[in-house]
């Protein structure tokens, strides 16, 4: 991450990081190798994650996808974490 744009994040609102596990990561990059050329190989993705998971920690939020959760509900238990930051 570029130094300024952690600053630029906090000043414009909460960062959230959704915490998908890599095994999860792994599975759903064939189909969007062409999408995300810099991942290009599964161990050029691995190290590009492994680099860059420090910063997404530091997020505000962190929320962790619970097993069979879809989209809508964990949109939903986002909004109440956020809701509780104001």
């Amino acid at each position: 991450m570029q130094p300024g744009n952690r600053e630029l994040i906090r000043r414009a609102g909460v960062s959230v990081f959704l915490d998908v596990p890599w095994g999860e990561i792994a599975h759903r990059l064939p189909g969007k190798r062409g999408e995300r050329p810099l991942f290009g190989s599964p161990e050029r993705a691995f190290e590009l994650y492994s680099e860059r998971l420090p910063h997404y920690r530091a997020a505000d939020v962190t929320v962790r996808p619970e097993a069979g959760e879809d989209a809508e509900a964990l949109a939903g238990r986002l909004a109440m974490l956020l809701e509780g930051r104001q």
